[in-house]
Formats: structure tokens, C-alpha cells, sequence
């Protein structure tokens, strides 16, 4: 049912388009200015596309960040993944030993 939603919306939204735009060209007896309609997609669709997509850039920033910043902090806050390797903490077996001696100097304040 959800994937309907998603999925038909858009189909309409097609369907909707294509009549519009047939319209369009009946009205003006097939002579659409190709220049002129690409122009317009451009500054309609690109704008709201770019904003997207630095938003998207951003957030995977922050959350790859967030996982490098406990490795960069010895593994005390934890081991995430970084970028989705399950077992980053393979890659460097060290790691654990540090945590552990960050957490003894710490004991000494």
C-alpha cells in the first residue's frame, strides 16, 4: 500500500504533466519553443534539487563525522562503523588498548 503512494503520486503527477504540456502543444499547433522549455524546467527543477542535495551532503557529513570523532577520541565513546564497514575495528587491532590507557590517565586528575 505504501509503495502505491509513492509510486502512483508520481504517476499521476506524469499523467498530469503530459496532458498539460499536450495541451500545450495543441493550443500552439505543435510549435513549442524548446529553448524556452528547457529553460523553465532548468529553473524549476534545479534550485529545489541542489538545495536537496546539499542537505543530503551535509547530514552524511555530520554522521560520518560523529563516527570519526570516536575513533579520533580512542575508542571511548564506542567503535561505530565508519561508513558502514561493520568491522572497522579490524582494520587497526590497537585501538582497544588505548581506550583502556586513556581511562587510566583519566583516573589521575
Amino acid at each position: 500500500m505504501n509503495t502505491f503512494l509513492g509510486r502512483g503520486a508520481v504517476t499521476m503527477f506524469f499523467m498530469i504533466a503530459a496532458f498539460l504540456f499536450w495541451s500545450r502543444a495543441i493550443g500552439s499547433n505543435g510549435r513549442i519553443d524548446a529553448r524556452q522549455f528547457y529553460i523553465s524546467r532548468i529553473r524549476r527543477v534545479v534550485p529545489m534539487y541542489l538545495l536537496a542535495s546539499g542537505l543530503l551532503v551535509i547530514t552524511v557529513l555530520a554522521l560520518l563525522l560523529q563516527q570519526v570523532l570516536a575513533w579520533l577520541l580512542f575508542t571511548i565513546p564506542g567503535t561505530p562503523p565508519i561508513n558502514g564497514l561493520e568491522k572497522t575495528y579490524l582494520i587497526n587491532t590497537v585501538f582497544w588498548s588505548l581506550a583502556f590507557e586513556w581511562k587510566f590517565y583519566l583516573l589521575f586528575r
